[in-house]
């Protein structure tokens, strides 16, 4: 019986995942709260943050696909936007934002969005495979409770 691995050359582990947020300093992407009503993604919001240090925003173990994956502030307060993503044990994402002073402003990291200037945006599912484990972690510049809020949409193997 053949398989599709057999063509695409087997299991590969994600080396790097490259977009406009991907080298630090780079402004911030608008990721507008409608996104989880129009995707389905399910949405958490930040826990109690220390300015700088990271904390688990979803960990995975076993294999499986993540589609989508962003943050977004929640309010109009100057803050920047860390994600680290680990897949496999590989970190293939470390970047911090530009501080940022608009709502909905945050990280596009895995997906994207089509659509007009308006809150018409529609997502792009662009899935990131992981074959032991993903860890996706956030950091605020500041010390913060509840001021972020992720989305994602993800599926087990």
């Amino acid at each position: 019986m053949s398989t599709l691995s057999q063509f695409t050359g087997g299991t590969r582990v994600l080396k790097a995942l490259i977009n406009k947020t991907s080298t630090s300093g780079s402004f911030t992407d608008m990721v507008p709260a409608s996104i989880a009503t129009i995707s389905g993604a399910k949405t958490s919001t930040s826990p109690a943050l220390t300015a700088g240090a990271l904390a688990t925003v979803l960990s995975l173990t076993g294999a499986g696909s993540v589609s989508f994956a962003a943050c977004a502030g929640v309010n109009n307060t100057a803050r920047s936007h860390r994600f680290k993503l680990t897949v496999d044990g590989v970190v293939v994402y470390d970047a911090t934002t530009l501080v940022a002073a608009g709502y909905n402003q945050g990280i596009l990291l895995i997906g994207s969005l089509a659509g007009d200037s308006g809150d018409n945006f529609r997502p792009i599912f662009d899935p990131v495979p992981y074959n032991t484990s993903f860890l996706l972690e956030y950091a605020s510049s500041l010390t913060e409770s509840g001021q972020t809020n992720f989305f994602y949409v993800y599926r087990t193997y």
